[in-house]
């Protein structure tokens, strides 16, 4: 995971590091008074966990998560809905981790064309940032070549 320099979270860690830092480890009494030792590796985990906080996930796709978009750009070719396919994931591309729960919710009925244990992997695949754009990739291949 990333973090983006020069957010808000990378900026309190990098304040509450200052603090801990000018005030803790100096032996001088802050405004919280005098900190134990694990009190202090307590104020350190939460720093590290603000530094993350609002990392961007940048994991790939492995092998068998991109056969089953192809899989799926297929499905999308045969029925000639490329066009309203490719509006749509570049509509909600940005929102693709709520566009992976509103799957959740029609899993009824889109389980027809998947088989249980490949449209629970898919919901898991379309979680990650990739998916969208390898989906959107993979289907105009097919429709130009």
């Amino acid at each position: 995971m990333d973090c983006i320099p020069g957010t808000i979270p990378d900026r309190f860690a990098l304040w509450l590091k200052k603090i801990l830092v000018k005030h803790l480890l100096a032996g001088q009494q802050c405004l919280v008074g005098n900190l134990t030792m694990i009190q202090i590796s307590r104020i350190r985990k939460i720093v590290e966990g603000f530094k993350h906080a609002f990392a961007i996930d940048t994991e790939k796709l492995k092998d068998d998560e991109i056969a089953l978009i192809e899989k799926l750009a297929d499905y999308v070719v045969r029925r000639k809905m490329t066009l309203p396919a490719i509006m749509f994931l570049e509509s909600v591309q940005p929102l693709n981790f709520i566009g992976n729960q509103a799957a959740l919710f029609f899993k009824p009925i889109l389980i027809h064309f998947f088989s249980a244990q490949e449209y629970n992997k898919l919901i898991n695949i379309l979680e990650k940032r990739d998916a969208i754009k390898t989906l959107i990739r993979q289907i105009e291949k097919r429709v130009n070549g």
